[in-house]
């Protein structure tokens, strides 16, 4: 049984992000928050002064399977009013974390993880409502909150640069991307999905402007493509794409959504992962293709260098002639693919969620309550 002492840390978890189906930015938190509940369980002398809360609203979709952090329902509102109002009215004695962008602005005691300035850098990628909420809240949440996290030293010089906090008040947490090595591959082969093995080149599937997929889908346009197939993962299907006057050649395969273990039996079987966004404040999908061995293709922009180090190779966001090049070099040149695999594999080894989980309880310690 946890007794708190007089000089216990208290934690209060901002768990909003619960109510909705899972993104990158959701997906991180869980990861934090699953690594910081290990860190907790396989350290109690270390941490036995610390004590952890996972606050949520009362209709959240997700549950997740703690053993340390406790859960608590709390509040009557639900989304923004449960976060500005509920949230700090629950967790009035603990330092607020906030790991999705946002938090309440009516506390001081709170830590906030922003992970890009992406509504600032490309804003077509988001609706007006949603950038004007980000714009009106980010920059008060830097001012008021006691400190700001972020992802890499990019994204840091980006929250900078428009303003959203000052340098002295940032402190960088790399993602980790180890989760991929706990999902098996799935039973069902890639041919279920209408894929061959070693023919395909896979990419997220996403209409937000800055993921820059249309450029993937001119390249498979291109006749020196048709003998490969793109394979699109996620959200987006393809009449969204056509939506926006974007034209899907007949050589792509749209999956939908994907679980974890069909998303590493992908990746495992791909020529590579082609990532051509014209920015990213981390680059999680490049890290985790790392993980299980699949090449990555990426384009030089954002943090996917700092990210990506040499274990990638390079691409323009603006040449499609040049992701063509370099996808059949990947598919055609064996050695260059095993050099791709061995070097993914090594750079991955550098970002662990249990690394990340202890610079954060770190921090947190360091300001107390």
């Amino acid at each position: 049984m946890f007794t708190e002492s007089p000089m216990t840390t208290r934690i209060s978890i901002n768990g909003k992000f619960l109510l909705a189906s899972p993104t990158g930015v959701h997906r991180s938190a869980e990861e934090l928050i699953k690594s910081i509940d290990k860190s907790l369980l396989d350290n109690p002398e270390k941490y036995k002064d610390v004590s952890v809360e996972l606050l949520v609203p009362r209709n959240v979709r997700r549950q997740l399977q703690l053993e340390r952090i406790r859960t608590r329902t709390c509040g009557i509102f639900s989304q923004r009013l449960w976060e500005q109002f509920d949230f700090p009215l629950a967790s009035r004695s603990s330092v607020m974390l906030n790991l999705c962008n946002l938090g309440p602005v009516v506390s001081r005691n709170a830590v906030t993880l922003i992970h890009d300035a992406q509504v600032y850098s490309s804003p077509a990628s988001y609706s007006l409502p949603f950038r004007a909420w980000y714009k009106l809240l980010q920059p008060l949440i830097g001012r008021r909150h006691r400190s700001i996290l972020t992802v890499s030293g990019f994204s840091k010089k980006e929250l900078v640069k428009y303003g959203v906090a000052r340098e002295h008040k940032i402190s960088v947490v790399y993602n980790g991307a180890d989760q991929m090595r706990s999902f098996r591959s799935s039973s069902a082969p890639v041919s279920s999905l209408g894929l061959q093995k070693n023919d395909y080149v896979l990419a997220l599937s996403s209409v937000q402007d800055h993921k820059n997929i249309k450029l993937l889908l001119q390249a498979f346009s291109d006749p020196a493509m048709r003998h490969m197939t793109l394979a699109l993962y996620g959200s987006s299907s393809k009449k969204d794409f056509e939506c926006r006057g974007i034209q899907v050649p007949d050589n792509v395969v749209f999956t939908g959504r994907v679980s974890d273990e069909t998303l590493r039996t992908l990746l495992e079987n791909a020529v590579c992962l082609a990532f051509p966004s014209t920015t990213e404040g981390f680059g999680l999908p490049p890290l985790e293709a790392m993980v299980v061995g699949c090449p990555v293709i990426v384009s030089r922009c954002g943090a996917l260098p700092e990210v990506c180090n040499e274990a990638a190779i390079y691409a323009s966001e603006s040449n499609a002639q040049d992701w063509i090049r370099e996808i059949i070099r990947v598919w055609s040149d064996q050695g260059l693919r095993q050099n791709l695999i061995d070097a993914g594999k090594d750079n991955s080894k550098l970002y662990s969620w249990d690394e990340s989980s202890r610079k954060i309880l770190g921090h947190l310690m360091e300001l107390g309550t």
